[in-house]
């Protein structure tokens, strides 16, 4: 699961791409991830309803290859925002899709709560990527991601 967490590289990032001491400019950088999950997560339950869960979770796999392929090769500003807003929108629909999902295609010899440890997971995710980074909680941050 791509929590799209930017706190570490961020200042780097920003050197590369030349908005360097720009807080505006980092936020909008951060901000444009959030704001396409939330529509993601918002078009994700019709689009899943008409053609079905799983060809939705094939959807959701398009900006989740192209969103970070256009950030990873940006060499300015705008294409890291486009690039970071597609992954955000990828993000926000499997974050919506993938636990409903699992509820439903469940095997019945696991507990119905399964689908929770999705979730579970993704917050142990954010904890610990707000550790300090040294060697056993960078060790713990990665394996938990």
């Amino acid at each position: 699961m791509n929590s799209g967490v930017m706190n570490a590289p961020l200042e780097s990032i920003a050197r590369d791409l030349g908005f360097e001491g720009d807080n505006v400019l980092k936020g909008a950088v951060v901000t444009v991830m959030i704001v396409g999950g939330v529509i993601g997560g918002v078009v994700i339950g019709p689009t899943s309803d008409s053609i079905g869960r799983r060809a939705a979770l094939g959807v959701t796999t398009v900006p989740l290859m192209v969103g970070p392929i256009i950030s990873g090769l940006s060499g300015s500003l705008e294409p890291m925002i486009i690039g970071r807003f597609l992954t955000g929108i990828g993000i926000g629909a499997s974050s919506a899709l993938v636990p409903l999902y699992l509820s439903e295609v469940r095997v019945e010899t696991l507990p119905p709560e399964w689908p929770f440890a999705v979730q579970l997971g993704s917050i142990l995710n954010h904890a610990t990527a707000q550790m300090n980074h040294k060697w056993p909680t960078k060790r713990l941050s990665i394996s938990v991601q």
